[in-house]
Order: structure tokens, then C-alpha cells, then sequence
């Protein structure tokens, strides 16, 4: 069996990048896509979650369906988080050499991911460059962490944190912009929202050197400190491509570029009508009031905060939260 790690090296292990959807996960990868010590995957790959409860056997035709979905290379779209040039990609090559890679392995399924990862290194014309690490990046990867742990030791995570009422916006001006009848419910989102931070830290309190949170707000405002904060816990060297957010090796300015017209029907002042009803807020700053200050955010209510220890995401008091949230949202 030929080993594939020693004939295109990925380094020492694999970074998932996480966190409550719409909070910086897309930017973050896009800064350290162009690093020459890394593979970082453009876009999200929902694997831990996908092959969660897949066993080795027969699982060499799902991955193939999987890599399948990958049809964006080759291509150029637009996205709401983006302008995505992957012309230079040949997805044939991508996907040849991951199931080449895949079949060259002892075919366990964590091998699939590095499969991809291998098959990606190569489409790009860095088959034979050494890399440090590789990155993937996918929102609530925290979720599946202790997985990917299990599947690789020395994983490490970094998980983005946004200002709650920032995030729970965006989230809904995404779904408008993608034209969905879905808005996510105040219960629902505080739950998640709780439950990304809960991972988080709990990672983080094990193990310090295995775990990070960033602040989107920091990432934008202090991007060269937050960065060099970021390579220092990657173990990887600074360097100035880690300023500049690229997509495969091409320049992204994220969705600033773009008018939303371009993204979907719905007008960009319709999207900028969409606000947060007062209860929402006072029940976000009521909820998670002790994360909002100790991230720094201000506190937008009068209204006092739960201690801590009594806003937790699971068990029954997370239900209570989920049930009581739902029922303020604005309809």
C-alpha cells in the first residue's frame, strides 16, 4: 500500500473552523487560504456531519457521490458571502486524484476527508509542496469536534463568535436574500448560539492549546493582531498573505463587491428593512447577557441578565430557553 501522506504531504493535522452560521467563519478561511503552509479548503464540506455514523464498508461509493457536489470547480458563482472564481480549477483532476488517494489508503473514513484535501492540493498545482496543516471550514463544526479528535489527535479547533443580536440579523437577511420562507425563531437561535459558546469553552478549558474563540468584530477591526493571534495558536508562521482574504488563490472582497441584486430578487433595501423586535432583544441580552459582556459588546437592554450558570443549552433548562424564545419572535 503506497503512502499517500509522504507522496503529497498535509502536515501535522487537520484546523476545523466553526461557529454559529454568519459569523465570520467565510472570512476567516478566506485570510488564511493563501498561506504557504497550508491547504485550506475554499468552501464548506459539512463533512463531520455527513459521514458521522458512516462505517468503513461500502463507504467508497458515498464518498464518491460526495465529491460529486463539488461540480462549483471549474466554474465562477456568486454567493451571498461572495464572489467565488474557481475557473482555475479542474474538478476532473480534483476529483480523480482525491478517489485515487482515497483508494491508496486503508480506507477508514477519515481518510476521506484527506482525500479530498489531497485531491483539492493537487487541482491547485501544489501536489508537491509541503504543508504545515490543513484547514476546513464549516459552520458548527464544534458540534462534531470530539469526532474529528477521534479521528485525528491532534485536531485543533477555532470557533467564531459574533455579537449575538449581529448574528441573529445577518442570519435572517441571508435567509431573505436567498429568497427562503424560513426565518429562524428567537428560541431556536439563542439554543444554537448557546451551544456553539458552551463547546467552545469547554474545549478551550480542557485544553487551551487545542481550542480558540475570535471575535468577528476583532477580525475586522484589528485584523493584523487577531491574525498573528491565529498563527500563533496554529503554530504556523506569520505571514502577509494572512491579511488578505483570497478564495483558491484569488482575490475576495466578500460580498461588498456585489450588489445583492446580483445575489437574489429580493432588494437590498428590503433586506435592510429586516430588525429585531424589542422582546427579542431584551430576551438575547437576558439569555446571553454574561457571554455579550465578556466578549465586550455593550448590553442594549435595561433589562438584567441571567447568570450564567442557569442559561445553558442543554437539559431542561435549554428547552425552557428554546420554547420561550420561539414564542417572542417577530412573525
Amino acid at each position: 500500500m503506497r503512502d499517500i501522506a509522504k507522496e503529497t504531504p498535509l502536515g501535522s493535522g487537520p484546523v476545523f473552523l466553526g461557529g454559529y452560521p454568519k459569523s465570520g467563519t467565510t472570512l476567516l478561511c478566506a485570510l488564511l487560504d493563501s498561506h504557504p503552509k497550508l491547504v485550506v479548503f475554499p468552501d464548506e464540506t459539512k463533512y463531520l456531519s455527513t459521514f458521522r455514523f458512516n462505517e468503513e464498508l461500502g463507504f467508497r461509493d458515498e464518498l464518491a457521490r460526495y465529491i460529486d457536489r463539488f461540480h462549483l470547480f471549474g466554474k465562477e458563482s456568486l454567493y451571498s458571502s461572495g464572489y467565488r472564481d474557481y475557473t482555475h480549477i479542474d474538478f476532473s483532476v480534483f476529483r480523480d486524484a482525491a478517489l485515487e488517494y482515497f483508494d491508496a489508503s486503508d480506507g477508514a473514513v477519515a481518510r476521506g476527508l484527506e482525500a479530498v484535501m489531497l485531491g483539492y492540493k493537487k487541482a491547485i498545482g501544489r501536489a508537491a509542496l509541503p504543508a504545515k496543516k490543513w484547514v476546513e471550514k464549516t459552520p458548527r463544526n464544534e458540534r462534531y469536534f470530539e469526532l474529528a479528535r477521534s479521528w485525528w489527535p491532534e485536531a485543533k479547533l477555532i470557533v467564531m463568535i459574533r455579537d449575538p443580536r449581529e448574528a441573529l440579523l445577518s442570519h435572517r437577511r441571508y435567509q431573505i436574500k436567498r429568497s427562503s420562507n424560513k426565518r429562524i425563531a428567537l428560541g431556536d437561535f439563542v439554543l444554537a448560539w448557546l451551544d456553539s459558546y458552551e463547546r467552545a469553552s469547554a474545549e478551550i478549558r480542557e485544553d487551551s492549546s487545542r481550542a480558540m474563540i475570535v471575535r468577528f468584530e476583532s477580525l475586522v477591526a484589528t485584523r493584523v493582531g487577531t491574525m498573528e493571534d491565529v498563527a500563533s495558536f496554529m503554530n504556523i508562521p506569520v505571514d502577509p498573505t494572512l491579511f488578505i482574504p483570497t478564495k483558491a488563490g484569488k482575490d475576495w472582497e466578500g460580498n461588498s463587491s456585489h450588489g445583492d441584486s446580483k445575489i437574489s430578487n429580493v432588494k437590498a433595501d428590503t433586506v435592510k428593512l429586516v430588525r429585531l423586535g424589542g422582546l427579542e432583544i431584551i430576551y438575547i441580552n437576558y439569555i446571553l447577557g454574561f457571554a455579550i459582556k465578556e466578549f465586550g459588546y455593550p448590553l442594549s437592554s435595561w433589562f438584567p441578565s441571567l447568570p450564567k450558570k442557569l442559561s445553558k443549552a442543554n437539559g431542561k433548562i435549554g428547552r425552557v430557553i428554546q420554547r420561550i424564545g420561539n414564542s417572542f419572535s417577530k412573525e
